[in-house]
């Protein structure tokens, strides 16, 4: 029994795997970001549909 790392709380929250945090020699700030981030696929995800929305109430 463990807890997770930060590096895997960071892909579990989409982050890529070669993501750099900093300052990157110090845990707490970089726990803290991790933490209370919007997942980016999720983000990126939201600001395409946000877009496509806008693009087809212009055409209209």
């Amino acid at each position: 029994m463990r807890g997770i790392t930060l590096r895997e709380a960071a892909i579990l929250q989409s982050f890529p795997e070669g993501y750099v945090f900093h300052p990157i020699h110090q845990i707490e700030p970089i726990a803290r970001m991790i933490g209370n981030a919007v997942p980016p696929k999720l983000a990126a995800f939201f600001a395409d549909y946000l877009v496509k929305s806008i693009a087809g109430r212009a055409g209209r």
